[in-house]
């Protein structure tokens, strides 16, 4: 291709297969991968999910083609349209004018979405459990640290701690743990998703915002949450049932 998948500062015997080759006639890993085609052995740059011809497609520089066929020019022309009748029509018009047949890849590419949409739905099932598991364990956690100190607490009232203090108390070591938490975890998650597990990803800002601000408000609910009821507890017990 002439800019794409393939840039001028690759070397000139390269290709980008479909998904569909890989596993057949080209193997994993791709490092070392090549495909020998016109007398000449391609090295295998990367895949791509292409619903042209269901997968089984290479692309290699179209100067280097050129070279191989000994032509000069192009006999397949990729367009996108607006889906509008009219423009359909025109396009059949031009196309026929050259001798030139047209054909629709939206039944294939339809499929293909639909296919990784229903893949998509189920990953994202995982960071969903995950964030559950970590606020169950995060509300575990601070259940048994303020049932240990509970006794601590009930000093406190009984030295005349009035019961908005004893909250502000509970909320601040609910959230020094969580800040302490989200401090280490927060920037390493991103790294290791951004950097190793989908590197050079085209993200928007707003998926990354997101991203960052679900986990932040499901804990935070739960630090809350747990110290709130703590809160109600406390505030039950007297001293006429304090024994000494």
């Amino acid at each position: 291709t002439s800019d794409g998948f393939l840039s001028t500062s690759d070397p000139h015997n390269v290709m980008v297969v479909g998904d569909s080759l890989i596993g057949g006639i080209v193997q994993q890993p791709l490092n070392g991968s090549q495909i020998g085609a016109f007398g000449t052995r391609f090295d295998v740059k990367g895949a791509l999910v292409d619903p042209l011809n269901r997968g089984r497609v290479a692309y290699a520089p179209v100067k280097l083609l050129h070279e191989l066929l000994n032509i000069d020019g192009y006999n397949l022309l990729l367009v996108k349209t607006d889906n509008n009748p009219a423009t359909q029509q025109r396009i059949q018009g031009l196309a026929g004018g050259y001798g030139l047949a047209v054909g629709s890849q939206d039944e294939i590419l339809n499929a293909n979405a639909t296919f990784l949409d229903n893949i998509w739905s189920h990953i994202l099932i995982l960071p969903l459990l995950t964030l559950f598991l970590t606020c169950a364990i995060l509300l575990s956690y601070l259940s048994t640290s303020f049932s240990l100190r509970f006794n601590d607490y009930t000093v406190l009232k009984v030295l005349g701690a009035r019961a908005r203090y004893d909250l502000k108390l509970l909320l601040w070591e609910g959230w020094g743990v969580l800040a302490f938490c989200m401090l280490l975890s927060l920037p390493l998650a991103l790294i290791f998703s951004i950097v190793l597990i989908v590197p050079d990803a085209k993200t928007q800002t707003l998926n990354l915002a997101l991203s960052t601000a679900a986990p932040i408000t499901g804990l935070s609910l739960v630090a809350v949450a747990s110290a709130a009821i703590y809160w109600r507890r406390l505030s039950r017990v007297s001293v006429k049932d304090l024994t000494l």
